[in-house]
């Protein structure tokens, strides 16, 4: 029987192995708020995001548990803010959140320690704040290295979601675009940012680490209870 179980540990390092490959490889991700929500009321709540790449469009959505408004309605619940798109899911090909602080008026220094999005390079930033200014129902997407305005996409707003899509043709700059897109978002109202969110899935070390971790465990609990039985 302890033969059995050490050859099936290959096998079952393989079957996990290749379910966080697919993983990995699905062409979407999901991103999660860094902490709780913070600044002046009303604190716009994020739950969570999704930015998924089905080969033609990228197709972002943010969810909140709080309602809000487009910024172009003025009110006090107006989302506003940035998406970072890390296209090559490496941070050093595109500047850090720092980099950008200045030049897009991020308000860092607002943002709570650790609720900074983080190990990400931005290639293309989405600024929320545009939608209304070069093409009414539009929000802008910039080159993440030039700021340089690359064109302007249709943002949709529900009560507590926003939606929009990018064509991958309109992402110009010379980054490639992988199958799944990291991302980062600050959100807030008229007054400063209120919530972060991040979508950057550990790195695959760590999974990997991780699986060897739990058959190391499943194998000693395998073995633990065999020494019983027999003992």
């Amino acid at each position: 029987m302890r033969i059995r179980l050490i050859l099936k540990l290959p096998a079952l390092v393989a079957l996990l192995f290749g379910l966080s490959a697919a993983t990995a490889d699905a062409g979407s991700v999901i991103g999660l708020p860094l902490g709780p929500p913070f600044g002046p009321a009303p604190q716009l709540t994020l739950t969570d995001g999704l930015v998924t790449n089905d080969g033609t469009n990228l197709s972002i959505t943010l969810n909140f548990k709080t309602p809000i408004a487009a910024p172009v309605d003025a009110l006090d619940n107006s989302a506003f803010g940035f998406l970072f798109l890390d296209t090559d899911q490496n941070p050093q090909t595109g500047p850090s959140l720092s980099q950008l602080d200045g030049a897009l008026g991020l308000d860092l220094g607002k943002i709570p320690s650790g609720q900074v999005p983080s190990r990400l390079g931005a290639d293309y930033v989405v600024d929320l704040d545009s939608v209304g200014s070069s093409v009414p129902g539009q929000v802008d997407v910039l080159s993440g290295t030039s700021l340089l305005t690359l064109g302007s996409v249709p943002i949709a707003y529900q009560p507590q979601s926003l939606n929009l899509s990018i064509p991958l043709a309109l992402l110009t700059d010379p980054v490639a675009v992988n199958s799944s897109v990291y991302f980062g978002a600050i959100i807030g109202n008229p007054q400063g940012p209120t919530d972060t969110l991040q979508g950057v899935p550990e790195p695959p070390a760590l999974v990997l680490a991780g699986l060897a971790v739990a058959c190391v465990g499943l194998y000693m609990w395998a073995h633990r209870r065999i020494r019983c039985r027999t003992g």
